[in-house]
């Protein structure tokens, strides 16, 4: 690398160093997998819907359980179910 190139470095939220893992819909989750949301996509009104649930960029959430394609997920401690369609809004990182 010459001492002209720049490097880009991922720092999650936690401070740790992130490393750019496979992203998918939140939907895509099973029970017990955990992820760092990347970003919420959808219409304005959805996007601040999740965020004032909790669901912003940098957060890690967990999937607790699924239900009649109902999906429950801890997010900074609580415990919010979201149905298929709004959790593929939510995209995640492992």
């Amino acid at each position: 690398m010459s001492p002209d190139s720049v490097a880009t470095v991922q720092i999650s939220k936690s401070g740790a160093f992130a490393s750019p893992g496979p992203q998918m819909p939140l939907s895509f989750l099973k029970n017990t997998e955990r992820g760092e949301i990347i970003r919420i996509s959808g219409k304005e009104d959805v996007r601040k819907y999740l965020s004032e649930l909790g669901f912003l960029p940098g957060t890690v959430i967990s999937v607790v359980n699924t239900v009649k394609g109902n999906i429950i997920v801890d997010v900074k401690g609580s415990r919010v179910a979201i149905d298929a369609a709004m959790a593929s809004k939510i995209i995640v990182s492992q």
